[in-house]
């Protein structure tokens, strides 16, 4: 299984955006757009880092 780290961080607007890093801090996946709430980043996040741990 990979070591990966996820953020979550607001842009200016207050939307959720995160980013997936690998164990060397390299960005290997990011969202496409903002989420309006912070649940639904950690859910599209959480699926992502599912398939990348596959």
């Amino acid at each position: 299984m990979r070591d990966l780290k996820i953020f979550f961080l607001p842009d200016m607007w207050n939307d959720w955006h995160w980013f997936v890093y690998d164990a060397d801090y390299h960005c290997i996946a990011q969202s496409n757009f903002g989420h309006f709430h912070l649940k639904a980043a950690q859910d599209e996040a959480e699926a992502v880092m599912r398939k990348l741990a596959a």
